[in-house]
């Protein structure tokens, strides 16, 4: 399970803090939320 950063095309890394999930790129500093269904948590959704 893999995801491209959108801002610089690297690869992102999966991570599992406590509770939380998310894929978070180490090249620009930008983590993406996912919920219980490992889908991606969007802003603008909410």
């Amino acid at each position: 399970m893999n995801k491209i950063c959108r801002n610089c095309n690297s690869e992102m890394t999966f991570l599992e803090v406590k509770y939380a999930r998310m894929f978070r790129c180490f090249k620009c500093n930008i983590s993406i939320p996912l919920n219980k269904d490992l889908e991606p948590i969007f802003e603008d959704e909410i």
